[in-house]
């Protein structure tokens, strides 16, 4: 009976030890996918999609989840990860989501004009968004313009236990606004520990005599989550 028992425990303790092993290099397989597609995109977010809702384009990019500094820099790419350190004075190693988004302003203006008081002319356009002042006799422009660049970020499953995927929805409120690109990652938040000390109680089932009772148990003991829910 204990040389049973004594295997049993020596296969599941090699079965375990198989299952953390193929585990490790299931992870490390990703890790260097990962690692092959940041560097493919050049620092760039992937478009997934382009939509219009009322007359305004939005542009769905996936976002990059990294998990250490050095898949940060290749996210970014390195130019924009040393202008950001630079410019915040703060290691990348402490910033924990960056968005850069690259937008254009294309507009034709049809430009009225006025009077001032001391009689120079005055060219101009201004609408919610641009306010825009053309004077002839000097040669020089005065403008303002309202920057309104949106940013939605939300997830999404195909299915109920498939693989979670992450997007970033970008827009600006002024349908004259191109979105050329994005630069963006959010660091991947650390995942909950398979080891733990934990108390259990319940019913086992022990041999007294030769007979297999139900007995309750009670005790503290060191334990190993297969799966965390």
């Amino acid at each position: 009976m204990k040389s049973k028992i004594f295997i049993t425990a020596l296969a599941l303790l090699l079965g375990f030890s198989f299952y953390l092993l193929f585990k490790k290099e299931i992870e490390t397989r990703k890790q260097s996918k990962m690692i092959a597609t940041l560097i493919e995109q050049s620092g760039k977010n992937e478009v997934i999609n382009h939509y219009y809702r009322d007359s305004v384009e939005h542009v769905v990019f996936r976002e990059k989840i990294v998990s250490s500094t050095n898949e940060k820099k290749i996210a970014i790419g390195k130019a924009y990860a040393d202008s950001l350190e630079k410019a915040l004075k703060i290691s990348i190693e402490k910033i924990d989501q960056v968005s850069k988004i690259n937008a254009l302003l294309v507009a034709k203006l049809q430009l009225q004009s006025f009077i001032q008081p001391n009689g120079d002319k005055v060219l101009y356009h201004k609408d919610k968004y641009l306010d825009l002042r053309y004077y002839p006799q000097t040669d020089s422009v005065n403008f303002s313009y309202n920057i309104k660049l949106n940013e939605a970020r939300y997830k999404e499953r195909k299915w109920l236990l498939g693989r979670t995927s992450y997007y970033i929805d970008v827009f600006s409120d002024d349908p004259r606004v191109k979105i050329n690109g994005l630069n963006a990652y959010r660091i991947r938040g650390q995942p909950p520990s398979h080891w733990g000390i934990g108390i259990s109680a319940g019913y086992g089932l022990s041999l007294n005599k030769g007979i297999l009772q139900a007995t309750p148990v009670f005790g503290v003991g060191v334990n190993y989550n297969v799966i965390n829910f």
